[in-house]
């Protein structure tokens, strides 16, 4: 901390004297929402409030340009006849990097009163079949929340309906659903858990892999899914990667908590318009270790990633980009050398252990858009993951030295797979869009996992498969306007797992009716399925006669019909007011159907922690349900200020083997959060910004079990009362986040730097209990409360600059 805070002085004394009037430009091009074909001859409007600044027209490409910009917050506007007047709130122009944009215009079905749209107001994606349940996010939202440290998943949880599952992770509860059931897709591609520190069978981690710098505007979406989204039961991060610059080459640099990064992007060709975008992190904490500075823990993750996109206009019209994603992560928290009982930010305290993962992806995407309104997509990629781990139990004497270690568990997790993803959209006219597709995912998995077993003193093999599996998705879909205020979506989606031969139809409907420029109603109806965590069908268990085999083989996919229905009040251009209601019925859901004291078991309890699961024999005889409201009033950025309130009241419920009706480890029956960030102008001359922002995130606490001491203490691990799972909760949750930032623009370059304050009032949240026996006490309860992370200052230093301009 004192390392960072005189970091943060130096720049404050530097800024000033390096200050001077930087411009830049804003450049972009204007398209068809519906078919992706250029608009030309486009007027454009750039307002600073309600004074015009500055006008263009896209020429016959559909590309504009405004030049000689100064930094600072805009509107845009475009106006074309036939089409609905797009609105762009909340333009950001830096000196230190141009500002460019993809403008999506909607074709009107009949030519009557121009109406105004706007991407928020209107509760719209990008995907123009998202009609309710969706969310742009943009690259800015994600660093300008407090809390959310550049991650998706941490904005997401401001979001009403979502809430974060545990603060060192970024794991997602979406209306009382298992973070199981997130998806997450990069350029039409279903990718494994995008996160270091991954665990088999989760969606979250401790630090997103993916890298906001890379991202365009993208979609998350929570309910009424359109048919193309499929093997996933509560949310979709469907993220879309940005073209480089064409004309200039720009770069980022930033060092902070979290990473030491670096991007670069600009033209391969100009005369091709060709580009490059690449970015590299390298975790921070394991160069404060190489400079012998203490950051409070012998446990350092160790952990770096990388990102490209390559982009190739073709002669013909069409496009070619190549990209990819790769991560690895390591850590290794040895506690056998302590000397005392020690809080680690990591870890069980009775273990040493030894962790690593690794996710990447490598794509090849095609488009081509032609004027007769039909849009083809193919990509082609291949994307791999692994986990390994092992870990030695630490036997102390009542001195608390070391006694023995003992191997306990291992295991490498290794999956593989090439994907396969067409689509094609067909836009017949003004009041109809049709779009299929198909995706094919062939998976190689390559699965070891040993526990020991102290009853015999043996080690038992879990898993040991060597597996090819198929899993083919296919959808159609069709969106009809009956007038300018109504339209539908109606598809249905199609999935087959070759594993088990395992097959369903999953019809979609979703509606808009938009009563008028300020009121509207949605809604939508769906079934989704979900393969389950793919190592839980080689994973092996006894059988009637003792002997351990696989029995999940045939394991069917989790199942739900999704309900929903919002109405939306834009209040003004910039303030939205949003209520939502919805019914979420859960069948099919494996539970253990033989082992008496697993009769409350279900897989909607899985999911969120860094631990994994391995019940006995499953079969897909388990129910649940979830319902509840979300009440929304959010304020974008205009006038120097944002805000955003958001609260959700829910019930989330299941039954288990034995019938009995309780509630999930996620029915934390209400989530409030509140967001509210101000910018202040320092210097107009040299366009010093200092801002400020906060969140407050109160919610019911985390349901758990009542445990089993005397079993635990046999067992050497938390063992709870089965028929009591899930009876008790933790106390409320609060926490506190606020965040200062200062943003210079100079010529050609732009400084920002902060420090985001994650819990500053350093609030004991529990998070959940833990097996950590002292043997220094005889009668010690050897399960104790572990609490959720602490107060965590966390800064950074960002630099944009330009290296080559013309």
């Amino acid at each position: 901390m004192k390392f960072s805070l005189i970091y943060l002085v130096g720049i404050f004394i530097w800024c000033p004297i390096q200050a001077q009037q930087g411009m830049q430009s804003i450049r972009g091009e204007i398209k068809d929402k519906e078919s992706e074909q250029i608009l030309s001859f486009v007027s454009v409007g750039l307002y600073k409030d309600t004074s015009l600044v500055q006008s263009a027209q896209s020429d016959s490409y559909g590309r504009f340009e405004l030049k000689e910009i100064l930094p600072g917050r805009y509107i845009l506007k475009t106006f074309l006849t036939g089409y609905k007047s797009a609105l762009m709130n909340d333009v950001i122009v830096n000196s230190g990097r141009e500002t460019i944009l993809t403008v999506w215009m909607y074709e009107e079905p009949m030519h009557l009163t121009e109406v105004v749209v706007n991407a928020r107001t209107r509760s719209n994606a990008i995907n123009e079949m998202v009609l309710t349940g969706g969310k742009v996010f943009s690259v800015e939202e994600t660093d300008r929340y407090a809390g959310s440290r550049g991650d998706p998943a941490r904005m997401a949880a401001c979001f009403a309906g979502t809430q974060s599952t545990d603060d060192s992770r970024n794991d997602i509860v979406i209306r009382g659903n298992s973070p199981l059931g997130v998806l997450y897709r990069i350029q039409d591609v279903d990718i494994p858990n995008p996160n270091h520190f991954a665990i088999p069978g989760t969606t979250g981690g401790a630090i997103s892999i993916l890298n906001n710098k890379m991202f365009s505007s993208s979609d998350f979406i929570i309910g009424a899914f359109p048919a193309e989204y499929g093997n996933c039961n509560s949310g979709v991060f469907d993220i879309k990667l940005r073209n480089g610059n064409n004309e200039h080459h720009e770069g980022t640099v930033q060092f902070g908590f979290l990473g030491t990064e670096l991007s670069l992007e600009g033209p391969l060709s100009k005369k091709a318009s060709a580009t490059y975008l690449v970015t590299y992190r390298y975790s921070t904490l394991r160069l404060f270790e190489a400079l012998k500075i203490k950051i409070g823990t012998d446990a350092i993750p160790n952990y770096q990633d990388a990102s490209f996109k390559f982009n190739f206009p073709l002669s013909d019209g069409s496009n070619l980009a190549l990209f990819g994603i790769g991560g690895t992560s390591k850590i290794d928290i040895i506690l056998s050398t302590f000397s005392a009982p020690s809080e680690e930010l990591y870890g069980e305290n009775n273990k040493d252990q030894y962790f690593g993962s690794s996710m990447g992806m490598l794509g090849a995407a095609y488009t081509k858009s032609y004027r007769s309104g039909s849009l083809v997509k193919a990509t082609l990629s291949y994307l791999t993951s692994a986990v390994w781990e092992k870990n030695f139990v630490i036997y102390r004497n009542m001195e608390y030295k070391v006694d023995s270690l003992v191997r306990h568990l291992g295991y490498d997790i290794l999956s593989g797979k090439t994907a396969l993803a067409l689509n094609l959209q067909k836009k017949w006219n003004a009041r109809n869009v049709m779009k299929l597709g198909m995706h094919v995912d062939q998976m190689h998995h390559d699965l070891i996992d040993s526990i020991y077993r102290q009853s015999n003193g043996t080690f038992l093999n879990r898993i040991n498969a060597n597996q090819n599996t198929i899993l083919v998705q296919a959808y159609t879909q069709w969106k009809h306007k009956l007038n300018n205020a109504l339209e539908f979506n109606a598809g249905v989606h199609l999935q087959y797992f070759s594993l088990n031969k395992q097959s369903v139809i999953e019809p979609r409907f979703s509606f808009r009716w938009s009563l008028d420029k300020l009121h509207a109603w949605s809604g939508g109806i769906g079934l989704l399925s979900q393969m389950q965590p793919y190592y839980l069908y080689f994973s092996k268990s006894e059988n009637a006669n003792g002997v351990y085999e696989e029995q999940n083989r045939n394991l069917g996919f989790s199942k739900s019909l999704n309900s929903t229905l919002a109405y939306d009040y834009s209040i003004t251009d910039n303030l939205r007011g949003r209520i939502e209601l919805y019914y979420i019925k859960l069948y099919e859901i494996p539970i253990d159907k033989l082992n008496p004291a697993f009769q409350s078991y279900s897989v909607l309890n899985e999911g969120a922690d860094f631990g994994r699961f391995f019940p006995g024999k499953l079969n897909n005889a388990g129910t649940g349900y979830n319902y509840g409201v979300e009440c929304t009033l959010d304020k974008s950025f205009s006038s120097g200020y944002y805000y955003l309130f958001t609260s959700s009241l829910y019930q989330s419920r299941y039954k288990g083997n034995d019938g009995v009706l309780r509630n999930t480890s996620f029915n934390g029956n209400f989530t409030l959060n509140g967001l509210f960030g101000k910018e202040f102008s320092v210097s107009e001359r040299h366009n010093k910004i200092f801002s400020v922002g906060a969140k407050i995130s109160y919610a019911g606490g985390h349901r758990y079990s009542p445990p089993d001491v005397k079993a635990s203490k046999k067992n050497e691990e938390l063992v709870i009362i089965d028929s009591l799972r899930n009876s008790l909760q933790f106390r409320n949750y609060f926490r506190l986040d606020i965040k200062l930032g200062f943003k210079m623009n100079s010529k050609k370059v732009t400084h920002e730097f902060g420090i985001d304050l994650v819990n500053i009032l350093n609030t004991k949240n529990i998070l959940t209990l833990v097996y950590a026996p002292d043997p220094r006490i005889s009668d010690d309860n050897p399960l104790k409360v572990e609490n959720q992370l602490g107060f965590l200052p966390l800064f950074y230093y960002k630099l944009d600059f330009t290296l080559k301009r013309n």
